[in-house]
């Protein structure tokens, strides 16, 4: 009887625990962009949910903004992970090899790296696709509409040696 009444104990105990969320993971942080890239540091850890520009080809996957964002940008680099299946049908509607894909992506934000290329300190591992708004594919000559460029931040440049001699070319026509 006493070792009925242990068992009972213990079953009723860790169901208040998970009633009260004890063990369970906390909903993802909604994260802006802008803000994500500004102060990366305050999300180090966390499910994340954000809205960007998923660049991706030969040797690149990032985030990129949905529009300009003042102050510093952070580059972040992008894993797709293991996902659940409406995020993979969701994920086989982006272009084949090279593309863009506006969407809003749920995973886990890290710090350390060097991710990707090695020019990566930050990193999302993505396990979830949550929206699909629009793909594309990149050109010099002809952006979609719904990328950002010509921000005036010397800060906003991207990672690309493009982008780089662009950057040369702006710091030497100061002088």
């Amino acid at each position: 009887m006493e070792r009925l009444l242990q068992i009972a104990t213990i079953g009723v105990f860790s169901l208040v625990g998970c009633a009260m969320g004890y063990g369970a993971t906390p909903p993802p942080t909604s994260v802006l962009y802008c803000a994500l890239a500004d102060d990366p540091s305050l999300f180090v850890g966390k499910q994340i949910v954000v809205r960007a520009v998923y660049r991706y080809g030969f040797e690149i996957q990032r985030l990129d903004p949905t529009e300009c964002c003042p102050g510093k940008k952070s580059k972040i680099w992008v894993e797709i992970g293991l996902m659940d299946a409406q995020s993979k049908r969701i994920f086989n509607k982006f272009p084949k090899g090279t593309g863009l894909a506006l969407a809003t992506f749920s995973g886990k934000f890290e710090v350390g790296g060097p991710f990707g290329d090695g020019g990566y300190r930050y990193r999302l591992s993505v396990d979830h696709i949550m929206r699909l708004e629009a793909t594309g594919y990149p050109s010099e000559a002809n952006q979609p509409p719904w990328t950002v460029s010509n921000c005036t931040s010397v800060a906003n440049e991207t990672h690309s040696a493009p982008a780089a001699s662009h950057l040369m070319n702006r710091l030497t026509s100061t002088r």
